[in-house]
């Protein structure tokens, strides 16, 4: 069993819940999705010593590997004691609706790493986190074609 999480925006500006609970929940997670904003924000409540980056996060729970979105820039997964892995995109051939694209790649990035079983800290890990990374970013650009957020869902041919 995996648990993932993808946060979204704490428009109180708390960014770990009532009673601080994500901090109790977090090194319970294996794969948290943040886009740069709300990783800045995790970073700025989580990381209490001076250091307040996406390292320092994954220092701090070093069992959570951390995926931080960047829109058309890719995304870069990290964490404690591994090397960053940026994986850029490739570039949007029609862009209608950026609407569900953050959902979107975390689905296409889900449904390929859950299909593998790379041991931590491999070659093989390596391989398959640069492919979900890859799967994620197809299933983005396919929902960023669209109108509105991905209503129906990415089929594979939609990925050809």
């Amino acid at each position: 069993m995996t648990i993932s999480m993808n946060t979204q925006c704490d428009a109180a500006g708390h960014w770990c819940g009532e009673g601080n609970h994500l901090e109790e929940f977090l090194p319970s997670v294996d794969l948290l999705f943040v886009n740069i904003s709300e990783g800045e924000h995790l970073c700025s409540a989580l990381c209490h010593e001076g250091d307040r980056s996406i390292h320092a996060l994954c220092k701090r729970f070093p069992n959570t590997t951390v995926v931080v979105t960047q829109g058309e820039h890719g995304c870069t997964v990290y964490r404690h004691g591994m090397h960053a892995i940026y994986v850029p995109t490739k570039p949007a051939v029609r862009i209608v609706d950026a609407t569900g694209c953050g959902d979107a790649f975390i689905a296409g990035f889900l449904s390929s790493w859950l299909a593998q079983s790379a041991a931590p800290n491999t070659d093989a890990e390596h391989k398959a986190l640069i492919e979900a990374c890859g799967r994620g970013h197809a299933v983005a650009s396919v929902c960023l074609a669209r109108e509105g957020a991905c209503v129906e869902p990415v089929r594979p041919r939609d990925l050809e």
